[in-house]
């Protein structure tokens, strides 16, 4: 067995402790001390495992498989795929927590509460059609592995935009979750013989964040519940989509934040032409976060996305600006969540993604949403009851450099 693979392991039997000590309603002063421990270790055992991926060559395309970890992986697979998303709602619905079959089953291996929905049970369907979900390479391990949750988050959250702008998704078991940068470079010399070479102090930033709330609200006719086990699809789909759209606003939101976004660029004072769009995508290549225009990506709205179709390279020629980019560039694709052309001004921004983004944006999701009832609702003299769902995130731009904000004015 691979040292990696091991660790893996590891990390799966750590997160599970650490999740039931988080989860008891009233820890003793030792069950705290305790946790705060495995928390720590946790900590180091992740940069282990990272550590032993990359001396162990990246992603093995054919590992050796390990009992204990094969075993255990598909043991949750299977309650994965037999969960039932409208029993939780139905508990939630009749005020009767789940006590047996797979779903309490799941509960007690996620140490989390009846009313939750884990994460995973909104990741798309198996027959969803080609190009619709946003996925990458998994690495065969246990599924809620810390190696592995990014991938989740791509696939339970369809469509989305946080994957296009290269932002990850880690899945946080409890607590905060920090994120360091390497803030100095080390400085290389080349000293003559025996000469002495000055030393580079080094530094590091780091983002704590804590979880925040998204939040959605089902109203539920009361005589529609005698077929609710019939609506376990639409269930899937809706959360999903209303839960992952709400995530990309957020998301994008941060990136034009007044503390924490992208810097603000000189407004432009005319409106743009056909060199100027050229001119503007060109602008973030710098040889370090992109090379080549192949490399940038931009996300606009659709006032930008429009005018860039009616600008032409010259009178009567048939090429437009926005042409030219998708020819050029690596992609250009626009979202509804962008923020909307200044009305004034008539300037719109645009999210130039450099290769990627080099992990420069990250937006952590705490694992499970919350199903509530509220009973005493407005709707309840109406034979309806309200469901609330409740998902937690946070996001934040740690290493600006992988992204440029372009403004663009579509008129004088």
């Amino acid at each position: 067995m691979k040292l990696s693979q091991r660790l893996s392991v590891e990390l799966s039997q750590s997160r599970t402790k650490i999740q039931h000590l988080a989860g008891l309603d009233a820890p003793t002063e030792d069950q705290a001390q305790e946790l705060e421990k495995r928390m720590a270790d946790h900590t180091a055992l992740e940069k282990r495992y990272q550590a032993a991926v990359t001396a162990d060559g990246g992603d093995d395309p054919d590992p050796e498989p390990t009992d204990e970890g094969d075993a255990a992986a598909r043991e949750l697979r299977s309650l994965e795929q037999r969960f039932s998303v409208s029993r939780i709602m139905d508990s939630a619905l009749h005020d009767r927590p789940i006590r047996d079959g797979v779903e309490a089953e799941l509960h007690q291996h996620l140490t989390m509460d009846a009313n939750m929905i884990p994460l995973a049970m909104l990741a798309g369907q198996e027959d969803a059609p080609s190009g619709e979900l946003e996925t990458r390479a998994v690495t065969p391990a246990p599924s809620d592995v810390g190696a592995t949750q990014s991938e989740i988050l791509s696939w339970v959250f369809p469509m989305g935009c946080a994957a296009y702008l290269g932002v990850r998704q880690p899945t946080v078991g409890v607590g905060e979750r920090v994120f360091p940068v390497l803030a100095t470079a080390a400085t290389v010399e080349t000293p003559a013989k025996s000469a002495p070479v000055s030393e580079t102090t080094g530094s590091f930033t780091s983002t704590v964040l804590s979880p925040r709330r998204l939040q959605a609200s089902y109203i539920v006719g009361l005589e529609d519940l005698r077929t609710f086990a019939g609506m376990e699809q639409s269930l899937r789909m809706n959360l999903s989509a209303a839960l992952s759209d709400k995530l990309d606003e957020r998301v994008i939101a941060q990136f034009f934040a007044a503390s924490g976004g992208l810097p603000v660029p000189t407004a432009p004072s005319a409106e743009a032409n056909y060199d100027k769009y050229r001119t503007e995508a060109f602008s973030s290549l710098d040889g370090r976060f992109a090379s080549k225009a192949d490399q940038l990506k931009w996300l606009t709205n659709a006032a930008t996305y429009k005018h860039a179709a009616t600008v032409y390279r010259v009178p009567d020629n048939d090429v437009s600006a926005l042409d030219s980019l998708m020819r050029t560039i690596g992609d250009i694709r626009l979202n509804a969540n962008m923020p909307a052309e200044d009305s004034s001004t008539k300037i719109s921004s645009v999210i130039a993604v450099k290769g990627g983004g080099h992990g420069g944006a990250v937006s952590p999701i705490w694992d499970g949403i919350a199903i509530t009832r509220d009973p005493y609702g407005a709707h309840l003299n109406e034979g309806q009851v309200q469901l609330t769902a409740t998902m937690l995130f946070n996001c934040a731009i740690i290493r600006p450099a992988g992204y440029d904000r372009i403004d663009i004015k579509t008129a004088d």
